[in-house]
């Protein structure tokens, strides 16, 4: 099975070292167990597409693809990310068109920038807040098709979640100030009130309003 392994892996790559393979492009049918040979054979991949393949889990990317920089698990069937914690040089992930609904997972790639999840079942931007922290470097995040864009506010909520992000489902957002105050001006206009918390909350989600209740607070 082994040498069996290798050979197609040889075939695929085009080069018999497969220690020196940086990128990698597979299709993988159900119950094929190759995905968890990967790691062993291909220690310095940093690119890997399995669109279309049937993953069933991340997990069995294992622990070995600490070169990896970009993955691509479109149209795999995927219901979650669990596993990417064995990725942590991972710059760039594609994972739309799948039945993902919980992106927590994503908190251990330190080194994200752009995340594509369209097409998922992501149902509330509150879910993606987090993301602010965890992956200072996120710069793009692609959420279209998913129930969660089609709030009416989705936009503006996600600009006070992740007011670093430049790109969301490629268009590009305002510019973020960072100055609360004027933040809160906008929530006032936006609500049409100066005071309509209820109206706050629903528009930008729980977090940023209790950051702006209590920033108002301090400037009464």
């Amino acid at each position: 099975m082994t040498s069996a392994f290798f050979q197609s892996q040889t075939k695929i790559t085009g080069s018999p070292d497969l220690g020196s393979v940086k990128k990698l492009r597979l299709r993988l049918p159900p119950r094929q167990s190759s995905l968890t040979r990967v790691t062993t054979y291909l220690p310095a991949l940093q690119s890997l597409t399995l669109d279309g393949s049937s993953v069933g889990s991340l997990r069995h990317l294992g622990l070995g693809l600490n070169s990896l920089r970009e993955l691509s698990v479109e149209h795999c069937g995927l219901r979650s990310l669990d596993g990417l914690f064995g990725l942590p040089l991972l710059r760039r992930l594609s994972a739309g068109f799948n039945q993902i609904h919980d992106v927590e997972s994503l908190a251990a790639l330190r080194k994200l920038r752009s995340a594509d999840l369209r097409a998922n079942r992501v149902t509330d931007v509150e879910y993606v807040g987090f993301l602010n922290t965890c992956c200072p470097l996120l710069s793009e995040i692609v959420l279209a098709e998913n129930p969660c864009a089609e709030d009416p506010e989705y936009r503006v909520r996600i600009r006070a979640l992740l007011p670093r992000l430049v790109l969301l489902d490629g268009s590009p957002l305002p510019e973020f100030t960072g100055n609360i105050s004027s933040v809160e001006r906008g929530i006032a206009i936006l609500s049409n009130t100066g005071n309509n918390k209820e109206g706050i909350f629903h528009t930008f989600g729980s977090t940023f309003f209790h950051r702006a209740e209590q920033a108002s607070r301090h400037k009464a």
